[in-house]
């Protein structure tokens, strides 16, 4: 199914969280010829499927110093890495734990949709890469 007429490859699957009122789904496209990443999607569903919230992300939010581009190959624990889920009382749907580590940081984000449907992602990151100059002089 082209999207916005446009061919693609597809990767998408579906997450419920245990005591949740609504899954997730988490959607990429690339594009067949070169294998590039344009465009990936996490959606809030109701109780019949019916998405609810969404939010898209364009490639260059996946790019990292170090990192190779993503490619269908990589999955979509490259561009969603999910550690887990679940639901809290103060939140109108279930958190995504995602780890958003890089070569040069440590990093977790807490993931939502409000009850508006705006996204929400929460980021916490450490600094750990140290640079080696002149090693073994």
């Amino acid at each position: 199914m082209p999207l916005g007429g446009r061919p693609a490859l597809y990767l998408d699957t579906a997450i419920e969280i245990s005591g949740g009122s609504a899954p997730y789904s988490l959607t990429a496209a690339y594009n067949p010829s070169d294998r590039a990443l344009f465009l990936s999607v996490i959606a809030l569903h109701d109780s019949t499927g019916r998405v609810i919230a969404s939010h898209f992300h364009e490639p260059e939010e996946f790019e990292c110093d170090g990192c190779a581009p993503p490619e269908p190959s990589d999955g979509l624990f490259r561009l969603y890495p999910l550690l887990g889920g679940f639901a809290s009382a103060g939140f109108a749907y279930p958190l995504l734990l995602l780890d958003t580590s890089t070569l040069e940081s440590r990093g977790i984000s807490l993931v939502t949709f409000g009850p508006h449907g705006d996204y929400s992602e929460h980021n916490v990151s450490e600094y750990v890469v140290t640079c080696i100059v002149g090693e073994g002089r």
